[in-house]
């Protein structure tokens, strides 16, 4: 449902796998299917940032298309990002939603091999300043309420050094709703060494099981990135740890309703088709782009949104 407004785009600079050089559209759509569920437009001063919208007694709140202010655009990247992440924030207390509530992040940093590791001290700082990371010890990684996240390369038309989409859930008094992280079996916390989201996020209501996962690369137990240089280990790996994630929830690879595949060189794409093949996964709703994953071994990364019907 598309209110009489000024559109919600976030464009993302990403080459395509094909020869077609747009590599493809992501729609994020919602049916109202009660009087009551209705949409509005979230707006900071007159431009339009995103939809909130309620369902099944619950807020959903998605914002789009967030980086630092124009004015700010002179500071480092990390200050820049620090930016981002405070100004979502005042986005959602807005509308009587915290950081808290943020389920699902999608953040596309210009040049993140350059920069990560300040990337990831300023959503820390900024997550700690929250309320999010509780007293920050790793040994409790698993147990920390922190968004599921996809953190990837991409450039933006404002020059930003990153931009960041967000979907945050209140339940407010609906009982039937649960939201909760999802660790899996074959890999742990991210936040065990710097990275602060959570391997995936599930929401549950009356209806429908959502599970958002995060983006997910060749990463072993330990935090080690694993089969470099070898693209079709590399996408094996992933997908099993996709699968033993979803698995553990009653979901299927076949409930994956969204996904982006990620690959960090073009030439590879061949490679990748026919893995996809082999391994039975080659009709998945996948945008296919090229892009950097946070480390520069890894070759490969793919997110998505699986949902199935109680």
């Amino acid at each position: 449902h598309i209110p009489e407004d000024p559109g919600l785009v976030t464009y993302i600079e990403g080459e395509s796998c094909y020869r077609n050089p747009f590599a493809g559209v992501q729609l994020r759509l919602f049916r109202p299917s009660h009087p009551d569920e209705t949409v509005k437009t979230i707006w900071e001063g007159n431009i339009p940032r995103g939809r909130l919208w309620n369902r099944n007694g619950a807020l959903f709140l998605q914002l789009q298309n967030l980086g630092p202010d124009h004015f700010s655009n002179g500071k480092n990247r990390q200050q820049q990002a620090e930016t981002m992440f405070r100004k979502a924030e005042t986005l959602l207390k807005s509308q009587g939603i915290s950081y808290r509530n943020v389920v699902r992040t999608w953040i596309y940093v210009d040049h993140i091999l350059d920069w990560y590791h300040e990337f990831n001290k300023a959503r820390n700082a900024c997550y700690a300043d929250f309320g999010l990371l509780r007293n920050g010890k790793l040994e409790h990684a698993e147990e920390i309420f922190l968004p599921a996240s996809t953190g990837i390369a991409g450039k933006n038309p404002q020059g930003f050094s990153a931009i960041m989409d967000l979907l945050a859930v209140n339940k407010m008094s609906n009982p039937d709703i649960q939201i909760y992280p999802l660790s899996g079996t074959r890999q742990r916390s991210p936040y065990r060494y710097g990275s602060a989201f959570s391997r995936a996020m599930c929401v549950v209501d009356s209806k429908e099981k959502w599970i958002f996962v995060s983006g997910t690369a060749s990463i072993n137990e330990q935090g080690e990135s694993v089969y470099p240089g070898d693209l079709a280990s590399q996408v094996k790996h992933t997908l099993e740890v996709v699968h033993s994630l979803v698995q553990s929830e009653g979901v299927a690879i076949s409930d994956l309703c969204e996904a982006t595949v990620f690959l960090k060189r073009k030439e590879d794409f061949p490679l990748y088709l026919k893995t996809a093949e082999a391994l039975g996964i080659s009709n998945i709703p996948a945008v296919c782009l090229i892009a950097d994953v946070c480390r520069d071994e890894l070759l490969f990364e793919l997110d998505g949104i699986f949902v199935k019907s109680r």
